[in-house]
């Protein structure tokens, strides 16, 4: 099972460094960086890359193929070197210059700037399974769902409407209403009705429109009995051999 461990941080404080750069990735550019993620072996010093086809990669995320979802990768991997972000105080890109997807074959790098958050992380990380989110649809979905899994542990999350939007990165919307109708209704229930976690929310309304929302975070696996640093009965840290991306 494909599973990515990932810094809070990473989740949590990451800001684009400029306009263009957008906070909330594509469908295209979250599998892109959750395939790197998750094939990052216990222990390392270093960031490996990886080489595959097209054709495997369409595979590892169960997904048809066409000309369209090609398209859609090649703008991904730029997207993923080129936008900056900024976290503490430094910037930051997904992917390194050395990326490229040509002729069918794809060759990827995470970026160095990128090993605090990713190599060798023992506290304050965020963990969670791919197969968790691979019926979204939503970009909003993807995001939103990273964020609440990294304060699952408390159960609960209060948030002004105001920096939902900016957590979601929300550049369309023009009200508050459209926003919650648009982006935030949507993206909850792709979340309660695909992953491992059920969301719900409440609005407080103290002159009568949502300005606060609070967020209940539940596991359905609750009540699996937990061991050791197992987490919602599945382990937390990373193998010391990932399994091969197609094991025969």
């Amino acid at each position: 099972m494909y599973s990515v461990l990932i810094s809070n941080k990473l989740i949590r404080e990451i800001l684009p460094a400029d306009t263009r750069s957008n906070l909330v990735l594509s469908p295209m550019e979250f599998r892109v960086k959750y395939l790197m993620i998750s094939l990052i072996q216990k222990n390392t010093e270093k960031f490996e890359p990886i080489d595959i086809t097209v054709p495997e990669f369409a595979r590892y995320f169960g997904l048809s193929w066409g000309g369209e979802q090609t398209k859609s990768l090649v703008v991904a991997i730029g997207n993923l070197i080129e936008n900056s972000y900024i976290l503490d105080g430094k910037t930051i890109h997904w992917l390194s210059p050395e990326s490229y997807i040509s002729d069918g074959k794809i060759h990827l790098e995470l970026n160095s700037s990128l090993a605090p958050y990713l190599l060798k992380i023992k506290e304050n990380f965020t963990f969670y399974h791919y197969c968790d989110t691979v019926n979204f649809k939503s970009r909003y979905s993807f995001r939103m769902y990273e964020f609440m899994k990294s304060v699952e542990g408390m159960g609960f999350l209060k948030i002004s409407l105001d920096d939902a939007i900016l957590l979601l990165g929300d550049r369309c919307c023009k009200t508050k209403c459209e926003f919650i109708k648009r982006v935030l209704n949507p993206a909850l229930k792709e979340i309660n009705n695909h992953s491992d976690i059920t969301v719900k929310r409440r609005f407080h309304k103290p002159f009568g429109k949502p300005e606060q929302i609070w967020f209940s975070i539940r596991n359905k696996s609750d009540d699996a009995p937990q061991e050791n640093i197992k987490y919602h009965g599945k382990s937390t840290e990373r193998d010391e051999n990932p399994t091969p991306l197609y094991p025969v």
